[in-house]
């Protein structure tokens, strides 16, 4: 959530210039009141039971504002209390099979590979790496021989000088070697 803010603020500077605290309540208004593409709600329904009343809809007098009764306001949001918990229980479950969704799809794309102790395999360059590898080299480095399987697609590796590789790495950044 920090990111998103510190990302709106850094926007809003960039538009707008000015100070980051004068312009911080606008961008956590709009982080508010901006609905979630996976729930469909907004995080301010979601904490109060209905929509935020905007500056323009005061403006414009729209009907919500023109048809605005104290009675009735006042049972209307006990009402929408007592449903918030069942709002908060279908915008749960939107993101959880969302997030299941999202799931399915990765393991449907994921090749799992398994490789056997004492099997040459190739591993990927790590991006970490020291000096950049350049364009032109191989993603891969190696070979590299299976030393002890630790997880079900885990595995610590060896050089083919037997030194042992200092950390275990997991089998999508592997590939076999065919010598």
């Amino acid at each position: 959530m920090h990111r998103v803010i510190i990302k709106g603020v850094k926007k809003w500077l960039q538009q707008e210039g000015g100070c980051w605290d004068q312009d911080l309540p606008t961008v956590l208004w709009s982080i508010r009141t901006t609905p979630n593409f996976i729930t469909g709600e907004t995080p301010f329904c979601l904490t109060y039971g209905f929509d935020a009343l905007l500056p323009v809809d005061i403006h414009l007098e729209t009907a919500r504002v023109s048809y605005y009764d104290e009675l009735v306001n006042e049972q209307g949001l006990q009402l929408k209390c007592d449903l918030l918990e069942e709002k908060g229980a279908v915008a749960f479950d939107k993101m959880a099979r969302y997030k299941g969704k999202v799931a399915t799809h990765y393991n449907e794309r994921v090749r799992v590979r398994h490789f056997l102790v004492g099997e040459l395999v190739l591993r990927a360059r790590q991006a970490s790496a020291h000096g950049k590898p350049g364009k032109l080299k191989s993603p891969w480095e190696g070979p590299y021989l299976v030393r002890r399987v630790v997880g079900t697609v885990t595995y610590e590796l060896e050089t083919l000088e037997r030194r042992q590789v200092i950390r275990s790495w997991n089998g999508c950044h592997l590939r076999k070697y065919y010598v």
